[in-house]
């Protein structure tokens, strides 16, 4: 099959990196792949196809106000979008209201208004499926109106995260209503909707069931994969978390203060980014054991640090349908998982109880006894590493494979 993947920006960033196993996948099993990325930094050359270095050809576009900043360059000085000043930003903005105002708007107006027509002038053809992913949900927007045109014969969006119940705390019922506007006026044309797992779960919980939840196929991350041998030695209870922080689901106060009553033997690693102010709060408890923050580096900088450490820290997320990425990378290495959870009802949480070599502790219900028992855990398990085979057993249907295959076998 001839697939187009429609993906709003091609960096490592976790939908990227699970992107690209889906896609690995599809290609190893005979299929052509392009895929259609978004810019946002307002280069002056126009889209063009160049050959990704997993051997995907790679569409680069422009988002709606670069495009307008290319166009009227005149007006703009030969800025970007993001150097114009102020008046002139909101001059545009209001312009966009007065002629797209019938136009579907999401949270990203620069790709709801792109023009697809001159995108599919750069594309190789007429594709058989396009496969649109998701954060930001414009990229769905995009796929749709690829798909009216002509560009495709049928289209799948594939949802990582929610858009409509996504439990975020800044959402207010009118942002709610108008989401759910959006979503029934896009995916109902969907021929299919991949969604992640607990998506369309937490969709009923709050009583909204439409129709293209009925025309869904329920997926979980497609990262459950045999890691790399690592003959590197590694130091005895150096323990690693990599991922973000975030003030208000992922917060990371409750955690590093456990960790920090740990004995001497004890080093943790931080790889990431987020709630700057919480981590060097509580840098300061670290007497004993040790803390160092590493801050932002590559995805394959965390991999590197996963594999030299003995334990692995996860931080699950207080709302339940959300998971952290590194949930199957961190099964996948075979090693000791200390996984903090605040929800029972936990998407990563169901995972990581079916992992033999994982220490789980609820943040808002444990005792000292509790912390007693995860540092002896530690003591025990610091030197074990399973096999992929023995660290998934109990996960069968979740590893890569099965996955991808689920995608490979719906979009026929």
């Amino acid at each position: 099959m001839k697939i187009l993947f429609v993906i709003p920006y091609f960096h490592d960033n976790k939908s990227s990196l699970c992107v690209k196993e889906i896609l690995k996948y599809l290609r190893d099993h005979g299929d052509k792949i392009d895929i259609l990325a978004f810019n946002g930094n307002g280069e002056k050359t126009p889209p063009e196809k160049k050959a990704y270095k997993d051997g995907f050809t790679v569409y680069t576009a422009d988002n709606y106000f670069s495009s307008f900043c290319k166009k009227h360059s005149f007006f703009c000085k030969n800025k970007r979008f993001e150097e114009l000043g102020k008046l002139q930003r909101k001059l545009i903005w209001h312009y966009t209201n007065i002629v797209f105002c019938n136009k579907i708007r999401t949270d990203n107006r620069s790709l709801d208004l792109v023009n697809v027509k001159n995108i599919k002038k750069y594309l190789d053809g007429e594709y058989d499926v396009i496969l649109s992913n998701s954060t930001p949900f414009a990229a769905h927007v995009v796929a749709m109106k690829l798909k009216k045109i002509g560009v495709a014969k049928k289209w799948c969006p594939v949802l990582w995260d929610p858009y409509v119940n996504d439990n975020d705390k800044s959402q207010t019922q009118k942002t709610i209503e108008k989401r759910k506007k959006n979503a029934i006026k896009v995916l109902s044309s969907a021929d299919k909707v991949f969604m992640l797992e607990g998506v369309r779960k937490e969709n009923i919980r709050h009583n909204y069931n439409p129709d293209y939840n009925q025309n869904a196929i329920d997926f979980s991350l497609p990262t459950l994969l045999k890691a790399p041998d690592n003959n590197e030695e590694i130091r005895k209870f150096s323990m690693v978390f990599t991922g973000k922080f975030y003030s208000d689901i992922r917060n990371p106060e409750e955690m590093l203060s456990i960790l920090s009553e740990f004995p001497k033997e004890f080093s943790l690693s931080l790889y990431g980014v987020g709630c700057r102010d919480i981590v060097e709060k509580q840098a300061k408890l670290f007497k004993n054991s040790t803390m160092v923050d590493f801050g932002l580096v590559t995805h394959k900088e965390c991999l590197a640090a996963q594999n030299s450490a003995d334990i692995l820290i996860n931080l699950e997320n207080t709302v339940a349908n959300r998971m952290p990425s590194k949930v199957f990378e961190y099964i996948s290495s075979g090693k000791p998982v200390i996984n903090f959870y605040y929800v029972k009802d936990d998407i990563g949480l169901s995972y990581l109880k079916k992992y033999p070599l994982c220490y789980n502790l609820c943040l808002n219900d444990y005792t000292e006894k509790d912390v007693e028992n995860l540092i002896k855990f530690c003591y025990e398990n610091s030197c074990k590493k399973l096999s992929f085979e023995e660290a998934t057993e109990n996960l069968k249907e979740y590893r890569r494979e099965n996955v991808c295959k689920l995608f490979y076998d719906n979009i026929r």
